[in-house]
């Protein structure tokens, strides 16, 4: 179910009272800004009004349970990016068959004679993939969220 929301004009509300914050925590949804206020409001700020809601829980206060309550897609997301690295189906190069230990990683670089680290972590993928991957599927979890839920 969607949060209802309140649009407020800047006409009648031009700026936020002193207790909200400047955040980047939440969807900007093509905001310019995002507040966090007291009680869990998220406030998104566009160039001719401000666009509130209540969050269940307060990501400021208690990350997991706003997850699970008011962004349970970015927990799927997590979930898919970690099962994708798990089961390999990232780029590999010819030497990654196997995973990487300090040990190798610390050998490589001498028979190289190079300052490069193992750059795999242990589900197999890069770091970067891995977190590009959940970056994809929040982006996508997201979008199908808002074509289900009609907002």
């Amino acid at each position: 179910m969607p949060k209802p929301e309140i649009s407020i004009s800047k006409k009648v509300l031009p700026s936020l009272p002193n207790e909200y914050r400047k955040t980047v925590l939440g969807d900007p949804m093509g905001a310019d800004n995002q507040y966090r206020g007291p009680s869990g409001v998220h406030v998104r700020e566009y160039k001719d009004s401000f666009v509130v809601h209540v969050d269940e829980v307060d990501p400021r206060f208690d990350v997991l349970g706003h997850l699970v309550q008011d962004t349970p897609e970015t927990l799927a997301a997590f979930g898919a990016g970690l099962i994708l690295s798990k089961l390999g189906f990232y780029p590999r190069s010819e030497k990654s068959s196997h995973k990487c230990s300090k040990v190798e990683a610390a050998k490589e670089r001498m028979d190289k004679n190079e300052n490069r680290v193992c750059d795999r972590n242990r589900f197999g993928a890069t770091s970067m993939s891995l977190i590009f991957s959940i970056f994809l599927f929040d982006r996508m979890f997201r979008r199908i969220k808002r074509l289900l839920l009609g907002f």
